[in-house]
């Protein structure tokens, strides 16, 4: 019985581990996509939109790292 148990938490372990994986993957793809954006906006000469998506990158950066 306690074998069962222990395997269930184990399958349970894993599948969080999984899940973080992929949401800390895609608040990384988001944040690559915010930089392009950025780099994008100061080749038009747009700063201040530039400096919204940086403090947006800034955010998204310190979730990814969580």
């Amino acid at each position: 019985m306690l074998t069962a148990a222990v395997a269930t938490s184990d399958h349970y372990v894993c599948t969080a581990i999984n899940r973080l994986s992929l949401l800390r993957n895609k608040k990384r793809s988001q944040v690559d996509i915010l930089r392009r954006q950025i780099k994008e906006l100061l080749e038009a000469g747009k700063v201040e939109q530039a400096q919204i998506k940086a403090e947006q990158v800034i955010r998204e950066g310190n979730v990814a790292d969580a």
